[in-house]
């Protein structure tokens, strides 16, 4: 393909293929899957889910993570993933770790917008990131975490599917507005939004204290709030209250939406 210098980062492509190439020559029976920091065009293939890479934790970073986890899908790699609460904890890390009010603030942020990413994931250093370093069930923290967790799992029959789709309709699973409703102009800049699928409108909270948010719902369709059931119709800016518990979530309407059941792991239950 050229020189090192002209073709960068084509490294990736070259190492996870052979990870993946050498794994299925000895078992066929197996699903491949590689956490990787890098990617490079056509990585997708080898069972790639590439991350962020080892963040800060701070509000900026987390309303960066959007854009970035949009224009990586747009390149025709579906599967992204970034550190819940951010890699390198900073200032938190003597301000009392998972203790520390903000930090658990931004902790679960965070987690509401990893909900809705192809791959949830905690981690990090410097500050201990299991569920009960950050109180018990009572504790808002704790029930907020927790709220989040089970709905990812809820929503395992919706996330299986979509990546179905992904496989054998070149699809995506992060989509920025204008990638799904290519002729609503009022989506074509929104870098705050995206869609989860084809059914759900995510509009996470990105900035510390924020009581309430305008979401711009497109007007191809009508939308449901997902956490009441109010119908809205589309091509309008709503304003949304989000408490601590709430991340703007929108169902679009005519959506079939495979729900899984409450489980502590992916296997626990059949699905119905």
């Amino acid at each position: 393909m050229g020189s090192y210098r002209s073709v960068e980062n084509a490294f990736p492509l070259q190492h996870t293929g052979g990870v993946y190439d050498h794994q299925r020559a000895v078992s066929n029976t197996k699903r491949v899957l590689l956490l990787t920091r890098s990617a490079f065009a056509g990585q997708q293939r080898y069972g790639t889910n590439t991350w962020s890479g080892d963040v800060g934790s701070n509000w900026s970073t987390l309303k960066k993570q959007i854009p970035a986890a949009l224009n990586f899908s747009l390149t025709g790699l579906p599967y992204w993933n970034g550190d819940i609460g951010g890699f390198f904890a900073g200032d938190f890390v003597k301000g009392g770790g998972a203790k520390n009010p903000d930090f658990q603030e931004l902790y679960n942020r965070w987690m509401q917008f990893a909900t809705f990413t192809p791959m949830m994931r905690s981690h990090g250093t410097d500050i201990p990131r299991e569920i009960y370093q950050f109180g018990k069930k009572g504790d808002q923290v704790f029930d907020i975490q927790e709220k989040f967790i089970n709905l990812r799992y809820r929503l395992l029959p919706y996330t299986y599917a979509t990546a179905w789709a992904v496989t054998h309709h070149a699809g995506s699973i992060m989509r920025p507005l204008y990638s799904q409703f290519p002729n609503d102009p009022a989506g074509f800049e929104n870098s705050s939004e995206y869609m989860f699928g084809s059914s759900f409108l995510v509009a996470p909270v990105t900035a510390k204290g924020v009581t309430d948010q305008e979401i711009y719902l497109p007007a191809a369709s009508k939308w449901f709030d997902f956490w009441t059931g109010e119908v809205f119709k589309g091509g309008q800016t709503v304003k949304r209250e989000t408490p601590m518990e709430i991340i703007p979530l929108y169902v679009k309407a005519g959506s079939i939406v495979p729900w899984g059941p409450k489980v502590q792991y992916a296997t626990e239950k059949e699905m119905e």
